[in-house]
């Protein structure tokens, strides 16, 4: 139990914190400051960046595969099978460090798929894709068909990689940013 004396030294006592505690709450209501264009813009970078960062070397929707009117042209024809129509977004890294995309596509047989293999992008002084992909030749055989091949590129462009018993088109195009960021670059610029 308090007695009166020490009652009065807790009320001291608390009213030394509780200015505190009251200038504390009053800028907590207080409205955050205003960003910068220039801090605006960082934290969209940032945001957009994790966002590429989040999607990178996964398989997008095929409604975003840009390659619809070429797989049409070939289905028309009747005489190909397209096993794998799909798309990917990735940072570009330098030629010394490149990052594989496993493809794995076709039937699938037991515990492995007619087409499976890796498509690495990199980065020199032109865009480089090499291609490693092996397709089984019948679900009863061991009989393995390689098609490894390097191309340099450009962006935009689209190659044909060949082999008698398949083939992969291959096109690879710069991620434009959204609009928005393009204009708060434009703003943040002044």
């Amino acid at each position: 139990m308090v007695d009166a004396a020490g009652a009065e030294d807790l009320l001291d006592r608390a009213a030394e914190v509780v200015p505190d505690l009251v200038e504390a709450a009053v800028e907590a209501d207080a409205p955050a400051p205003v960003p910068s264009p220039q801090e605006a813009l960082a934290a969209a970078l940032a945001a957009y960046e994790q966002t590429l960062t989040t999607e990178s070397l996964s398989w997008l929707d095929e409604s975003r595969a840009a390659l619809r009117n070429e797989i049409r042209r070939l289905n028309a024809r009747g005489r190909y099978r397209v096993l794998l129509h799909g798309a990917f977004v990735q940072a570009v890294p330098p030629r010394e460090t490149p990052q594989a995309l496993l493809i794995q596509t076709g039937d699938r047989f037991a515990d492995r798929w007619s087409v499976e293999g890796t498509l690495a992008i990199t980065l020199g002084r032109f865009l480089h894709a090499d291609v490693a992909l092996w397709r089984q030749a019948a679900p009863d055989t061991a009989e393995l068909q390689l098609l490894r091949e390097h191309r340099r590129m450009r962006s935009g462009e689209l190659h044909y990689l060949d082999h008698p018993a398949f083939g992969v088109l291959i096109r690879i195009d710069p991620v434009a940013p959204p609009q928005a960021l393009v204009d708060m670059a434009a703003a943040a610029a002044g």
